[in-house]
């Protein structure tokens, strides 16, 4: 009889069981469906989401070479050396570079005509404040009196050739006759050109 009721037992047990199982199992099949009837309910704003075969091994080789393309980037920026820094204010950098094969032509052609040496040069003192100045006094004056028609107006302070219209006139012929430069502003440049210009 003992043997009997723990057989029951036993049998019992393992329909408790079957029967738990079956329970847990319904369970999950109505989340699921639940989720399901949700998702159907829930559609995404703009369609449905992209998916193409192997995309999250494209798109981790998309990231890689993002990645690989801004090192490189980087990485090539502190190979330049600068001749002048904006804040540098200096007498005279040159650096030395190679001449082209037509001015060296050039150089062998007319010797001592040219100079001999090719290289880029950085220079704050080329012209002082007040020889700035002056210029800007120089060039106004003359464009009161001659503007070119089209293109850029010319002023060319060895020759006198101002630009009116569509020719050029003599800028010390007007000189002469309204007085408008001042032998001030020519001082400054005794040095760069042989000009003189006389008052009337």
């Amino acid at each position: 009889m003992a043997q009997n009721t723990v057989k029951k037992r036993t049998i019992e047990g393992k329909r408790s069981d079957k029967e738990a199982t079956k329970n847990v199992d319904e369970k999950k099949t109505s989340e699921s469906s639940k989720d399901k009837n949700e998702d159907e309910l829930v559609k995404p704003k703009y369609g449905p989401h992209v998916t193409f075969p192997y995309q999250r091994v494209w798109s981790r080789c998309i990231l890689i070479v993002g990645v690989m393309l801004i090192v490189w980037y980087n990485s090539k920026a502190g190979k330049e050396v600068a001749l002048a820094q904006r804040r540098d204010v200096l007498m005279g950098r040159t650096a030395e570079v190679q001449c082209s094969p037509e001015y060296r032509a050039d150089l062998e052609k007319f010797p001592g005509c040219v100079p001999e040496k090719c290289a880029r040069v950085v220079t704050d003192k080329l012209l002082t404040a007040s020889e700035i100045n002056a210029l800007l006094r120089i060039a106004g004056a003359g464009f009161e009196y001659g503007e070119s028609d089209g293109g850029a107006s010319t002023l060319d302070l060895q020759t006198g050739a101002l630009s009116k219209g569509l020719q050029f006139v003599d800028a010390f012929k007007i000189h002469r006759k309204h007085d408008i430069f001042q032998q001030e502003d020519f001082a400054a440049f005794k040095y760069y050109f042989e000009i003189e210009v006389v008052s009337s």
